[in-house]
This record gives C-alpha cells, structure tokens and sequence, in this order.
C-alpha cells in the first residue's frame, strides 16, 4: 500500500529559502551555524515520460534528513525524507551546498530566490 501523492510546487527553489527563512524565525541561532544547508543541484527525474532528463531542484538538509516542499490535496506542504532514501533517487548530478547565512547573503545579492548559478539557471 502506497501513501498519499506529493505534487512538485513547481517553486522548489522559493519553497526552500522559504523553509529556511521560517526556521531562522523559529530559532535565530542557526544562522550562525551548519545544522541546516540549502542545496541547489541538477538531478535527474526519476520517472515518468522525461525519466532522466536533468533539471534543477532544491531542497534543505538537516543532518540526515531532507527537506522539501509538495502539494498534497491541494495545499503547499513540506516534508522530510531520509537524506538515504532520497538522494539516490534524485541522481544528483551536482550540488552547490549554502549555509543559511551564505543562502542570505546571494539572496540579498541577486535579489532573487535562486538559483545563484549559471549552471543551475542552464
């Protein structure tokens, strides 16, 4: 027996400084430190019509567990995974890792969510 559909946002990368933004709120010293990174990468879709075309995604790691953003019945969620079970299924191709004060620092500088790199806007 399956679990509920978790749809892609379509936002990952606003969703994720999202995330991170509200967990900063919750509790301000983390900025300071490396218990949650934002990572932007190229993986490869897992399934579907388009299985292994590249693209880009991002999502926040906490240890061992990652952090991402869906739609279920409609409404934005985020959700943990295991960093485990997740990562292998994404294929992940490359990653540029931020802590959250480095996330801060290129939003402020771009002006936008991400992503930051070239390569990650390709």
């Amino acid at each position: 027996m399956s679990g509920p559909t978790i749809y892609p946002t379509g936002s990952c990368f606003d969703d994720a400084l999202d995330f991170l933004e509200n967990r900063v709120k919750e509790d301000p010293s983390i900025v300071d430190g490396e218990r949650l990174v934002l990572v932007h990468a190229i993986v490869l879709q897992p399934d579907g019509p388009e299985e292994g075309k590249p693209f880009a995604h991002a999502w926040i790691e906490e240890g061992e567990l990652v952090w991402a953003s869906g739609i279920l019945e409609g409404e934005r969620i985020y959700f943990a995974a295991e960093k485990a079970k997740i990562l292998p299924k994404l294929r992940v191709q490359d990653a540029t890792r931020y802590t959250v004060r480095e996330a801060h620092q290129e939003n402020r500088r771009t002006g936008t969510y991400g992503p930051w790199l070239e390569k990650f806007q390709a």
